[in-house]
Order: structure tokens, then C-alpha cells, then sequence
């Protein structure tokens, strides 16, 4: 960040203070191929692709015949922002200080224009890049000469080639160098405007390029009687090219004898994040530290995250990353179909995801190893849970420390009541709700679970553990029944009997597992340093792929804006999700939208106004109607269901706790406490009922029944518009015994049509494909929502409304501080707002 404030400060500072222009510059190849900030001297029109900011710093060394053949040294930076604004500056020993400024902008689809000025010269160009192996450009220079009134006029234009692109390269080794060579050749000419067809006025050149090694490019041009060379290493979006260029009259610098320079650029492009090349063609393991928070959405960074310190933890692990599921499983997708990839090698550390996130993490390791290459899996920590056991249970082998115990033994489902807790310090909670079976306040309510939540969470945790069952028996071709009988011998906390059960294969310490891995003869590539978060765009067309969208609506529904974190969402704001639906929906490049939930509910108001959206966007009336395909994560209940009823398709895992269709209102009364410790409260009213509802009594029959009868209503509009959206739904009536606060499995709930198929996040995108006309193999570009912007100081002074959380981890064992966070429940409940909402806390042991 400093550099960039430097090389900032410098450009402004050399435009204030110099007026010049010098034509000598550093390289550029054509004016077909300039793009990035050679393109404010070769062709500005190429300012108009978005590259982001990008800097660079440029010295020259130049043999004049006006200097007599001495050394003449050019410094030039140059800066550039993302809204096509070019500045570069200059200076050397003859010419002193001289400026530029350019800017290029997009006219139509693939066609730029750009001008750039100086004293006594500027440029016009257009580049048009109609698909991505074709570019041509077209400059116009003007330049005013010393001579007083003359002007000099040239044109320059060319082509550019890209022959491997017209292939699918996609059917092609991702090692092969049709894939990764970016082979480009060309021909530009230069010509005086008025003569253009003159021989002896014009000169041409021929130039090919391409990457000898990914991020390792040479580049050749051949000028009459000469050539000029180009040799770029490009690290990520940094780099250093080395240039040396000869004689070149195309911008009226006969008097440059010879030229040559080095040059360090900085791109700062979008995150796409893309695994790099793999050197080897064979015997190729990647490496992976299974390590951190899986999440929806891309981890958001605050500015202020920098300077937060946290507590060390007593207990475990709190300075986990957080991993962007859907890139994740890409990533692992993409290794599987590779075939110089033959394994993986994993390192299960301490991983925070939901039953759901976990499913989809399984099929793509699962999917890897049925393109017959192996998994490898080592873990020293204390304990593999019964969860991280399920993640990796289709492993090849599996090592463990001695000491690591295996805790395979089913599920157990665990709510926490606090009821108890609520008599002792005289607080009473006051609930309304439409069922017994909406369970979202019974841990306030009740001391302990109701016939309806044992009922309901029975055959919940029945459909987990079938799917759990079925797929460790699918991961370690074992029947039902062996896999049964495996988990009931569990939990395997001696290792001997953990071997002698297959469970896993050997225990062996860390340095044994290294040599083990040593012994193999095979080449090890580690995850990190194939994985590029951000990387350079090479392709000259890329908006020509369909777009889809994606919208992640996470966390808890509330009024006002979402609260993005580095570890997800905790809040869920109607205000940043409409806009980003409403965005999505006008965007004429965009074919369909994918609405990704992980939710319990929230807001009742507040998810009206999401759904509102969703309806506007597949109702056939209206004028930007695109397909909504829902994509259910771990939990897509109550308001999250809501949300997702008037899509046209909903898709949910096997795993992902969806349902809980019904209306709560709730808070707790603090009137006998405040009594106890000697506090009265008194009013003077006017009106009837202008106390309904104060804190300072207890809910009297009259109030409850109003209370009721505002959330059975809400429940008839919840119900109503799940027949309105749902084709398969059509008695409202009869939709009580699929209601009424139940909450079911994504199994369960296709069956009772609340969902129309089974399927993960990568499957939503293919349906998504089929319903935009695309076929499933199709290449498109994800185009992500929310879109959160950067720190702004303003953001200080907004209203916070969003639910404060209170952080047990650093201080307490991970299952007390699990238990314990059910306490962030009562913000929620003492909101005193009609609630669309599941059961806040569920753990899966």
C-alpha cells in the first residue's frame, strides 16, 4: 500500500510541474495487444478494459545520435485507476520532466475508444476484440511540430492473432502449451496520414509472443533491419520485464538509436481465484491443510481487521481462516479431472461447517477419488470428530497419531433449555406461537424437550443418520449394515481397535508420515502454492460468457444492511439483499439467478421484502423476468424458507435442516425481577389499551389473544404464498401437517414438496445452466452478490442494528462455549417483533 501512495504522490506531483513530451517510452507490442499501461503511448482506447489500479515504474537507457551516441536515462511512472484514467510522467537528462494523461472507455460489447494528451500531441484509438482470438486497433496521432504550423498526422493499425484460442482448449492436458502459452502474433504498420499508400512512408512490423512458462513470457518483434525483444516474469500481479528495443521511427523518434530497459508493474486485478499450472506430467500429489471456517460467501476483510488484536484461546484454535465453500469444492472439482493429478495428501485440522457444507466437501472428495486417483489423509490433532470422520471416510488411508482418538458413534442431537436458569432470576419469557411444534423459543419456554420437539427432532436426526451411514458405507464400499455395525462399535478412542476395524490403517507420527509420503517417489505440490486468490486476466474476451448470479443470503433476516465478516454473515440486511436481487434482475447479461440460503429466519417484515423481490424477478409479467433457482445450505428455515417459496426451483442438500413454517412472537419480561430488587413502575394512560404490551406488566389474556391472532394471520400469508409459488402445493388447508413449526431434512422435505430436487451448490449452477439454454459443460461467469463496499468513514456514524454476539471461544472449552451461545438467542427474543424464525441452536455430536 505504501508504493502505491508513493508512485501516487510522484505522478501528480510530475503533472503539476511539467508540460513536455518525450516519445521515448518503454515497450509495448502492438496496438492490438496494449491493454494494461503501455496503452497510454500505444493505444489508449485499451484503458477502457477494466485491469483495476495497476502502477509501474520504468528506467531507461538510450543511445541518441543528438547526445552523440552517450547515454541519455528515462525514469517513467505511470499510475492508473479503475475508471479508465491513465497518468504517466517522464524525465531525463534533454527532454526534463513531460506528462501524459489518458483515458479509454468501453463504446459498445468489445469496441473501445481512448485519447491520450500531451503538450503539442495527442492520440485517438479504437480496439475491437469481437471474440477472444481476434484483436484490431486503430490509432490517430496528431502531432504539432517545432516547425510553426505544421502538423504531422499518422495513422497506425494492426492485427492480432490468437490461433489456440479458436480450439477448446478445455479437451487438453492443463500442462499442454496450446492451454497455457497465450501464443499471440501480429503485424502492425505505421503510415504518414496523407501518404498512407507510399511505401517510403509507411514502415510495418511483425511481432509474436507467448509464455515459454506460466508467468514466464517472451516476446519478439521484427522491424526492417532489426529486432526488438521483450522478456517478462510475472509473479501473481507483480512482475519485472526487461525490454531492448532498436531504431524506431512509429512515433518520430529517428533520432533513438537503440533503446533497451527494465521495467516492475503492479496489476491489481478482481479476485479469480484459479489454481495454477501443474510442472510435472505424472506421479503429481497436491497437498492441502484441511484447516478453517467453510462459508458462502468470499471472506469480507474490514478495514479495521488489521488492527484488531485477539485473545490468545485457552482452548482451541480461534485464529482460523475462513475458505469460500463454492471455490473450494471448485478447486477440488477441477484437480479431479486433471490428469496429471494422480492424489491428494490431507492434513485434517479443525474444521468449522455445517452438516450440509460437509456433504458437499464429501461428494467432491468422493468424486475425486472415482477418477481413480488416491486419498491420503494424515491427522496428529486429539480427536477426529464424528463429523470430520464422515468428511474424509472415503480416503484411501488414513494415519493418525497414537494419541488420536476416533470418535465415530452416530449422531446425537442436543438442545440447550435455559428455563431454569430464567425462574431462578425471576424472568419470565412470554411466547405466542401458532404450534407447539414451532420450537424457536422452547429453550426459554421449557425445561426440557416437548413431546412435539422429541417428535419432530426424531425423525430429523433418523435422515441425517441415514445419510451419514449411506455415504461413509458409499466412501468405504461397505454394505449399510457393515457400516451400521462399524459406527455402533464406535466411538474408537484405542487406535489398536480403530486399525483392527479398518477405521483407519496405521498410526504413526508426523516425521513418520513425511518419510512414508518420501518413500512413495511422487511429486508433492502444496495447495497454497497452486491456489492464486488473485491473477492477471490474460483473455482478451471475457464478458462474451453468459453470466449467472449469485446471491448468498446469509445469516439472520433483519431490517436494514447485512453484516459481512470475515467469518460470514451473522446478519442478513433486506436492504443489501433486495438491492442485490433488484441489480441481478436488471442486468440484460445476466441469464438466471442462483439465491444461495443459509438461514434460520428472522424478521417477519423483513423477509416480506426479500420475497417481494424474488416474485418481482419470476413473475412472467414482468419486464426483467429471469429464472430464480434457490440453493438451501445448511439451514434454509422459516424466513429462510419464506424467501426461497416463490422460486422457481429450490434445491437443497440431503442434509440441509429446512421447514419451520409457522409464526412466533416472543420476548422476556423482566417485571418480577425489577419488583424483587425494589423497582416500581408507574404510568398515567389515556386510552383503553394505551399500555398494550408494556414491559411493565405480564401479557394479559386480552393482549395474547391479539397477539395471536396478528401471527395466525401472518401464518395464513406464510402458507398462501407457499401454494401461490409452490405448482405441487395447492390446498392450503392441508398444509398444516407439513407445517406448523416442523422442521424437516432436505431428504424429507422433497418428499413433502417444500423442495423439487436433491443437490448441492454446484448442482444449482448446472440447473440454472439448463433453464438459461446453456448446456451443463458450458463455460459462464459467476457474478456474485452482495457486492459490499470498502471502508468509508461515513459507515462510523450509521445506525448499528444488527445482533450483537456474544464470544465464548477464548475464554471457555470449545462444548461449554458451543452450549453457552445459545445466549445470543435473547437479543432476538427481546426484539418484541413478530418472528419468523427456527430453533436457534442445534448440536450435532
Amino acid at each position: 500500500m505504501k508504493n502505491k501512495h508513493f508512485f501516487l504522490l510522484l505522478t501528480f506531483i510530475s503533472l503539476t510541474f511539467t508540460q513536455n513530451y518525450n516519445p521515448n517510452m518503454w515497450s509495448g507490442l502492438s496496438v492490438t495487444t496494449s491493454d494494461n499501461l503501455d496503452a497510454i503511448n500505444l493505444n489508449p482506447a485499451g484503458l477502457g478494459i477494466k485491469r483495476g489500479f495497476q502502477f509501474a515504474l520504468n528506467l531507461q537507457q538510450s543511445n541518441t545520435i543528438d547526445t552523440l551516441n552517450s547515454n541519455v536515462y528515462v525514469l517513467t511512472s505511470a499510475f492508473r485507476i479503475p475508471f479508465g484514467l491513465a497518468l504517466q510522467n517522464e524525465y531525463d537528462e534533454v527532454n526534463k520532466y513531460q506528462w501524459a494523461l489518458g483515458y479509454g472507455t468501453r463504446l459498445y460489447n468489445n469496441l473501445y475508444f481512448g485519447i491520450a494528451i500531451r503538450k503539442n500531441y495527442y492520440s485517438t484509438g479504437l480496439l475491437y476484440r469481437p471474440i477472444n482470438a481476434l484483436s484490431l486497433g486503430l490509432v490517430h496521432i496528431h502531432i504539432k511540430s517545432n516547425d510553426e504550423g505544421k502538423v504531422d498526422r499518422n495513422l497506425r493499425y494492426g492485427i492480432a492473432i490468437r490461433p489456440f484460442n479458436f480450439i477448446n482448449k478445455n479437451k487438453y492436458n492443463k500442462n499442454n502449451f496450446i492451454n497455457y502459452s497465450n501464443l499471440t502474433f501480429g503485424w502492425d504498420k505505421w503510415a504518414d496520414y496523407d501518404n498512407v499508400w507510399e511505401e517510403e512512408k509507411y514502415q510495418e512490423f511483425y511481432f509474436i509472443s507467448f509464455d515459454i512458462v506460466s508467468g514466464m513470457n517472451l516476446a519478439l518483434q521484427k522491424f526492417p533491419g532489426s529486432y526488438a525483444l521483450n522478456f517478462t516474469i510475472n509473479i501473481g500481479t507483480q512482475g519485472i520485464q526487461y525490454t531492448s528495443y532498436p531504431s524506431n521511427p512509429l512515433y518520430n523518434t529517428e533520432n533513438t538509436m537503440t533503446s533497451s530497459g527494465i521495467t516492475y508493474f503492479n496489476y491489481s486485478q478482481k479476485n479469480h481465484t484459479k489454481l495454477n499450472d501443474i510442472r510435472f506430467s505424472k506421479n503429481n500429489y497436491v497437498s492441502i491443510d484441511l484447516n478453517g471456517y467453510f462459508i458462502e460467501e468470499k471472506p469480507y476483510n474490514n478495514f479495521f481487521d488489521s488492527f484488531n488484536v485477539e485473545l490468545p484461546s485457552l482452548f482451541g484454535n480461534n485464529n482460523l481462516e475462513s475458505i469460500q465453500l463454492r471455490t473450494f469444492v471448485d478447486n477440488i472439482n477441477y484437480l479431479a479431472y486433471k490428469p496429471n493429478v494422480d492424489g491428494l495428501i490431507i492434513r485434517l485440522g479443525d474444521i468449522k461447517a455445517g452438516l450440509a457444507k460437509r456433504k458437499e466437501i464429501f461428494d467432491a472428495f468422493l468424486n475425486f477419488k472415482n477418477q481413480n486417483k488416491e486419498i491420503i489423509v494424515y491427522c496428529d490433532k486429539n480427536m477426529i470428530s464424528n463429523n470430520d470422520y464422515y468428511l474424509i471416510s472415503m480416503a484411501d488411508k488414513i494415519f493418525t497419531n497414537e494419541h488420536t482418538g476416533i470418535d465415530l458413534k452416530g449422531i446425537n442431537m442436543e438442545m440447550v433449555f435455559l428455563r431454569g436458569l430464567l425462574d431462578t432470576i425471576y424472568i419470565v419469557p412470554e411466547i405466542v406461537r401458532v404450534s407447539p411444534y414451532k420450537t424457536a423459543a422452547d429453550i426459554v419456554l421449557n425445561e426440557k424437550m416437548s413431546d412435539e420437539m422429541r417428535e419432530n427432532y426424531g425423525q430429523l436426526t433418523n435422515n441425517l443418520y441415514e445419510t451419514m451411514v449411506a455415504d461413509i458405507a458409499k466412501g468405504k464400499n461397505w454394505t449399510i449394515d457393515e457400516t451400521k455395525t462399524k459406527i455402533d462399535e464406535g466411538p474408537y478412542y484405542l487406535n489398536s481397535k480403530a486399525v483392527e476395524s479398518n477405521i483407519i490403517n496405521a498410526t504413526m507420527y508426523e516425521d513418520e508420515f513425511n518419510t512414508y509420503v518420501n518413500n512413495r517417489k511422487i511429486n508433492v505440490i502444496r495447495w497454497n502454492d497452486i491456489i492464486k486468490k488473485e491473477t492477471y486476466e490474460n483473455d482478451w474476451v471475457t464478458n462474451n460468457l453468459p453470466k449467472i448470479a449469485v446471491i448468498y443470503a446469509v445469516g439472520g433476516i433483519m431490517s436494514g444492511e447485512s453484516k459481512p465478516s470475515s467469518k460470514g454473515s451473522k446478519v442478513m440486511g433486506d436492504e443489501t439483499i433486495t438491492k442485490a436481487i433488484i441489480k441481478a434482475r436488471e442486468d440484460k447479461s445476466i441469464k438466471s439467478i442462483v439465491l444461495r440460503i443459509d438461514s434460520g429466519g428472522g424478521s417477519v417484515l423483513a423477509s416480506d421484502k426479500i420475497w417481494r423481490e424474488i416474485k418481482r424477478t419470476t413473475d412472467s409479467k414482468s419486464e426483467n423476468k429471469k429464472p430464480v433457482i434457490v440453493s438451501m445450505s445448511d439451514v434454509a428455515a422459516s424466513g429462510g424458507y419464506y424467501i426461497a417459496c416463490n422460486a422457481d426451483t429450490i434445491m437443497a442438500s440431503p442434509t440441509t435442516i429446512t421447514g419451520s413454517i409457522g409464526v412466533i412472537w416472543g420476548r422476556l419480561n423482566f417485571t418480577k425481577l425489577i419488583n424483587r430488587i425494589g423497582i416500581n413502575i408507574e404510568g398515567v394512560q389515556q386510552g383503553k389499551n394505551a399500555d398494550f404490551g408494556s414491559s411493565s406488566h405480564l401479557l394479559t389474556e386480552e393482549e395474547k389473544e391479539t397477539i395471536f391472532n396478528v401471527i395466525n394471520s401472518e401464518y395464513e400469508n406464510f402458507k398462501s404464498k407457499i401454494v401461490e409459488g409452490r405448482d405441487e402445493i395447492n390446498d392450503i388447508n392441508a398444509m398444516d401437517e407439513i407445517a406448523n413449526g416442523r422442521v424437516w431434512t432436505g431428504k424429507n422435505a422433497k418428499e413433502k414438496k417444500l423442495v423439487d430436487l436433491e443437490g448441492g451448490f454446484l448442482d444449482a449452477i448446472n440447473v440454472a445452466k439448463s433453464v438459461s439454454g446453456l448446456h451443463q459443460n458450458s463455460d459462464v461467469r459467476i457474478v456474485e452478490y452482495p457486492k459490499y463496499k470498502s471502508f468509508s468513514f461515513l459507515n462510523l456514524f450509521k445506525k448499528k442494528d444488527s445482533i450483537a454476539t456474544i464470544k465464548f471461544d477464548d475464554i471457555l472449552p470449545k462444548d461449554l462455549s458451543n452450549r453457552l451461545e445459545i445466549l445470543n438467542l435473547v437479543p432476538v427474543i427481546m426484539d418484541n417483533e413478530v418472528q419468523l424464525l427456527m430453533p436457534y441452536q442445534i448440536i450435532l455430536n
